[in-house]
């Protein structure tokens, strides 16, 4: 898997260049044209929840405010700007599915992608150090550098895609790195910042809570919980107090229960037809996930070997975001981004072989590109100059082949945690977890008169 014959600053240059040279070419037609919209509002001091699509919490529309702020007088200087949709059909020459009013244009695509570049390159530093410190080995270090930053899965989610996963995926490794310093107070903010742009880093903190619960007190939880409300609370207050309708439909959306499938064995009811899940089931799911995960933290936490504990956290976060992958009704391929950092760290502390990793970014990849729906993901070079139509890659849409990925998806990540369990103890270990959780939670309550509690 290492490539021998590139050395750390040759992968690190490789990965920018290739990441910059895709950056203004691709995109994913709808999410860009929300990013755009959104940006162009925020910048105008408009409400944009309930009036754009934008659909996640309120960091990220920040930051895309700011994007808007350094594109405008840029966008003027090159002549840079979206086509309309049927300007697209007429550039083409051909009827296509943009499934957006606009295709934004290269200017904005990479401004709006260089934030997450950046966001890659800290990420795989992140991750050299880490095993570096933990695993005391340049060689590997360089290994985790490589393995992340020269994925090329990762390097399309980022840089062709557009989606902003690696954020709040960096976040969350640098608040898990200090909770491990017991800077509690800081991992709890940086923790808010990262559920901030996404809500997945709740599993992960809940997972790190309950595996590390032997080493907690109440005045590290306090902290804790005091840095991270701080920060949810500071970003959504503004937008409570002038529409909390708006604001609450907007960042709840994800949870209503609709687009069922995509990369999961989820795609299986999709492809019959059924595209959506009543509420009181979407519910039912989001609040099973949270009880396997605090389940499954809590075993892979009870009793560790001294080899284990000083990279529990790195189980413990695959054991949440497996669980994650398993359940919920509703995957979309860039979430796959958030397990890749703990992946890599995972396999290089084993010493076993990658399959996970491999077969995940793999089939993903495969997933995205074969399940086109708007002609293609490089129709954006169209907007530097119209003679480019013949570069336009024309990208399949393949029904079956994405609902068999999904389950493949699906499949791997079932043995990943079924291994992970296993593992641990497997059903022995399941049992005497539960017994334990629920004399803690009896014990928590106090005296009753059928609980005399702890004397």
């Amino acid at each position: 898997m290492w490539p021998r014959t590139l050395r750390f600053g040759q992968v690190l240059l490789l990965g920018v260049l290739v990441r910059l040279a895709l950056a203004p070419l691709g995109a994913h037609p709808f999410d860009t044209f929300v990013w755009y919209d959104t940006g162009q509002r925020v910048f105008a001091g408009q409400p944009f929840y309930g009036v754009t699509m934008y659909s996640y919490p309120p960091t990220w529309a920040g930051m895309l405010g700011v994007v808007d702020a350094v594109y405008r007088p840029l966008a003027a200087w090159f002549g840079a700007h979206p086509l309309t949709a049927p300007q697209v059909v007429r550039i083409m020459g051909r009827p296509l599915l943009l499934g957006s009013p606009l295709l934004v244009d290269w200017l904005f695509l990479l401004l709006v992608k260089l934030p997450l570049i950046v966001g890659d390159l800290v990420l795989g530093l992140v991750l050299r150090r880490v095993a570096a410190l933990r695993l005391d080995d340049r060689n590997v270090a360089d290994r985790a550098f490589a393995w992340y930053f020269l994925n090329p899965y990762v390097i399309w989610i980022s840089a062709v895609w557009g989606m902003f996963d690696v954020l709040p995926t960096l976040l969350s490794m640098v608040a898990i790195l200090l909770f491990l310093d017991r800077r509690d107070a800081l991992s709890g903010i940086t923790f808010g910042l990262a559920v901030s742009l996404k809500y997945f880093p709740v599993l992960l903190a809940l997972a790190l809570l309950v595996a590390y619960r032997g080493s907690l007190s109440r005045a590290r939880l306090t902290q804790f919980a005091a840095g991270f409300l701080l920060v949810l609370g500071g970003v959504s207050l503004p937008f409570l107090l002038t529409n909390a309708g708006a604001y609450v439909r907007g960042v709840l959306s994800p949870t209503s229960g609709a687009n069922v499938g995509r990369v999961s064995v989820w795609g299986l009811a999709d492809s019959l037809g059924i595209g959506n899940v009543p509420l009181w089931l979407a519910a039912a799911d989001i609040v099973a996930t949270v009880a396997l995960v605090a389940l499954f933290s809590a075993i892979r936490g009870r009793h560790p070997p001294a080899s284990v504990m000083p990279n529990l956290w790195i189980e413990s976060s695959v054991v949440a975001l497996s669980v994650f992958y398993v359940l919920n009704y509703a995957v979309n391929p860039q979430y796959f981004l958030w397990i890749i950092p703990f992946f890599v760290l995972s396999h290089l502390r084993t010493g076993r072989r990658p399959w996970a990793l491999v077969l995940v970014s793999a089939f993903v990849l495969l997933y995205i590109v074969t399940g086109v729906q708007h002609y293609s993901f490089f129709l954006p070079i169209i907007t530097i100059s119209p003679t480019l139509v013949p570069y336009v890659l024309p990208m399949p849409d393949v029904p079956v082949l994405m609902a068999a990925l999904g389950v493949l998806v699906w499949l791997v990540m079932l043995g990943v945690l079924v291994q992970s369990v296993s593992r641990a103890g497997g059903q022995v270990a399941i049992r005497r977890t539960i017994r334990e959780l629920r004399g803690a939670f009896r014990r928590s309550r106090g005296p009753t008169p059928g609980n005399p509690g702890v004397r």
